[in-house]
């Protein structure tokens, strides 16, 4: 007897996961579908600004090469002898 309840109990939650999966399954999809649409998104945008930042960057070192450049000037150092006057 308790065999035929188990086998019962069994059939009953197999039943209930079948008639409960095609409810369930295109929940999972959609939520994994946007999931994954989103993490592109993500993936795209931080690209995209680390693209910028390494733009800037390089724009920020551009800028800088040519100030150092431009303001260098030539100056001749001379040493001179001071002596101590006492």
């Amino acid at each position: 007897m308790e065999t035929l309840i188990y086998i019962f109990v069994c059939i009953g939650l197999i039943y209930l996961f079948l008639a409960i999966l095609p409810i369930l399954l295109p929940l999972v999809i959609i939520i994994l579908l946007v999931v994954g649409i989103f993490l592109l998104y993500i993936r795209h945008k931080i690209k995209r600004n680390m693209e910028d930042i390494q733009k800037d960057a390089d724009t920020y070192f551009e800028d800088s090469r040519q100030i150092y450049d431009d303001s260098v000037i030539d100056v001749e150092y001379s040493e001179s002898d001071v002596h101590d006057e006492e």
